[in-house]
C-alpha cells in the first residue's frame, strides 16, 4: 500500500513538474522564513550555553537617582549600578540565588610574551567578580575561575576562552602561564569553552573588576548606589523571579527611608532576560508587547499566504483530475483512499520542500549571521547594533543552534499541518461530485 502510494506520488511529480516545482518552492520559502524567525528567537530567548539560567535571570543595568537642589529643584538622573547596590541586594535576600557585578571594556591587545614582535590579537574584556561564574554556566576545560580573594586583592589574573588560548599558545593547557594584556602581565587561571558570540556579549577575557582602569572616573560619594556596573542576578527558581524583583524594590524603599541626600528608583530597571532583549529604555515602553504582536503577524503571513496560494493551485489541479477520480471511483476506490492518495502526494512534496527550506535557512544563518540576528530590531537600534558589531566582533552562530531537532520538527509539523489543510479543503469539495459528473467533467 505504502509503496504503491509513493509510486503514484512520484509519477504525479514527474507528470506535473511545474506544479511540483512551485509547490516545493512555496513550501521551502515558508519553512525558510519560519525557521529563520524561530532560530533568531531561539537564540535570543532560549537557555543556551553559557546563559543556561535565562529563565530565572534578572538584569539590572541602571538605577535612577533623585536629588533635590535648592537652585534647580528635584532632578532625576539614570546611572549604571555600583557594587554597593549589589551588596545591598545580596544582604539577607530570601529569593536570591547568585548575583554578580560586571562591566565591559573596549578591545584590548593580547600577546603570549612581552616582545612587541610576538603575535597579538584583540579581545574585549569583562571586569567582574567571583559570582559571575555561578550566574553563568561556563565550562572550564583547564584551570578554574578566579576566587573571591583574587577580586579583593586585585590580583592580575585572567580567564580566557579556548579560541584565544589556541590562537596565542596553540594549546588549551595554559593555566598558570602568563599573558600580556595591553602590555601588562597577567596570570591565566582558567580556560573556558568558547561561547557563541551570537548568544552573549560575555564572549571575552575575564578579569577582577578592580583591574578596570576606567573605574575611577565615576564619583559616587553623593550617589552611593550609582556607579558604572551592570548587575545580573538569578532567582532560586524560575517561578520566584517576580518575588525576587519585589524583594529588591522593598530593599531600595527601606534604603530611601534612611537617606536624606538621594533617593532611588529601580522598579523599571529590573528586567527578566526576555525583557532585557527588548529593553524599554532603548526600544520604548511598549516595545516588547508590540514585538510579540509583530512576530505573530509575521508567522501568520509566512504560513497563511503560501497556504492560500497552494490551496488555489490544488483546487485548479483537482479540476484536471476529475476524470481520474471518476475512473477510480468507478473501479471501486473509496473516497477515503482517494483523499489519502492526494494528501500523501502533498505530504511528500511538503517534506521535500521542508528539507530544502531547512538547508536554505541554515545556509543563510551561517553565512549571513552578521546581520541576520538583528532582523527584529528596529529603526536606529538596527543601525547602531550593526555598528556595535564592528567593535565587538562577528555574531557567530553555533552548530547546535541551527541543527536543533525540536526547532526543525516543530517548523515542519506546522507547515505540514497548514499544507494538509490547504489540500484537504479543495479535495473534499471535489469528492462530493458523483461518478457521472466526474467522468463527464471535460466534455
Amino acid at each position: 500500500m505504502i509503496k504503491q502510494t509513493l509510486r503514484q506520488a512520484l509519477t504525479m511529480m514527474k507528470q506535473h513538474r511545474l506544479f511540483t516545482s512551485i509547490y516545493i518552492a512555496g513550501t521551502a520559502l515558508s519553512v525558510t522564513m519560519i525557521m529563520i524567525t524561530f532560530a533568531v528567537l531561539y537564540i535570543k530567548f532560549a537557555p543556551l550555553y553559557p546563559e543556561e539560567n535565562r529563565e530565572r535571570t534578572l538584569h539590572i543595568r541602571n538605577i535612577t537617582a533623585i536629588t533635590n537642589h535648592q537652585e534647580d529643584g528635584e532632578q532625576k538622573n539614570t546611572h549604571r549600578c555600583s557594587p554597593k547596590l549589589a551588596e545591598l541586594i545580596k544582604d539577607e535576600c530570601k529569593y536570591l540565588d547568585n548575583l554578580s557585578c560586571y562591566t565591559t571594556s573596549n578591545r584590548m591587545k593580547l600577546s603570549a610574551t612581552a616582545d612587541k614582535s610576538s603575535k597579538r590579537i584583540k579581545e574585549y574584556a569583562v571586569y567582574t567578580d567571583e559570582q559571575f561564574w555561578k550566574v553563568h554556566t561556563y565550562r572550564f576545560i583547564d584551570g578554574h575561575p578566579f576566587s573571591e580573594q583574587d577580586v579583593k586583592s586585585n590580583n592580575r589574573v585572567v580567564v580566557i576562552p579556548l579560541g584565544t588560548a589556541m590562537e596565542l599558545f596553540a594549546t588549551h593547557k595554559v593555566a598558570g602561564k602568563h599573558i600580556y594584556v595591553d602590555g601588562e602581565e597577567h596570570t591565566i587561571v582558567g580556560v573556558i569553552k568558547d561561547a557563541p558570540s551570537a548568544v552573549t556579549r560575555t564572549y571575552a577575557i575575564y578579569m577582577p573588576f578592580g583591574l578596570d582602569k576606567d573605574k575611577p572616573w565615576f564619583d559616587n560619594t553623593k550617589k552611593e548606589l550609582a556607579g558604572m556596573y551592570k548587575i545580573i542576578a538569578t532567582a532560586k527558581k524560575a517561578s520566584e523571579k517576580e518575588l525576587l524583583k519585589k524583594e529588591i524594590e522593598e530593599k531600595i524603599a527601606r534604603y530611601n527611608a534612611g537617606s536624606a541626600t538621594c533617593k532611588y528608583e529601580i522598579a523599571d530597571h529590573i528586567l527578566t532576560h526576555v525583557e532585557s532583549v527588548y529593553d524599554h529604555e532603548i526600544y520604548g515602553n511598549d516595545a516588547y508587547r508590540n514585538f510579540i504582536k509583530e512576530i505573530v503577524l509575521i508567522i501568520a503571513a509566512f504560513l497563511l499566504i503560501p497556504a492560500l496560494c497552494l490551496s488555489i493551485m490544488i483546487f485548479s489541479r483537482m479540476e484536471n483530475r476529475m476524470v481520474e477520480i471518476g475512473v477510480r471511483k468507478a473501479y471501486g476506490a473509496t473516497t477515503g483512499s482517494i483523499i489519502f492518495q492526494v494528501l500523501s502526494e502533498n505530504m511528500l512534496l511538503t517534506l521535500i520542500g521542508g528539507i530544502l527550506g531547512f538547508a536554505i535557512s541554515a545556509t543563510l544563518l551561517f553565512t549571513a549571521s552578521r546581520w541576520m540576528l538583528f532582523l527584529f530590531d528596529s529603526g536606529d537600534v538596527l543601525s547602531s547594533s550593526i555598528w556595535d558589531m564592528d567593535n565587538w566582533g562577528e555574531q557567530i552562530v553555533d552548530f547546535s543552534m541551527i541543527f536543533n531537532p525540536t526547532l526543525f520538527a516543530t517548523t515542519l509539523i506546522v507547515c505540514m499541518f497548514i499544507n494538509i489543510v490547504s489540500a484537504l479543503l479543495p479535495v473534499t469539495a471535489k469528492m462530493r461530485h458523483s461518478i457521472v459528473y466526474s467522468l463527464n467533467r471535460r466534455k
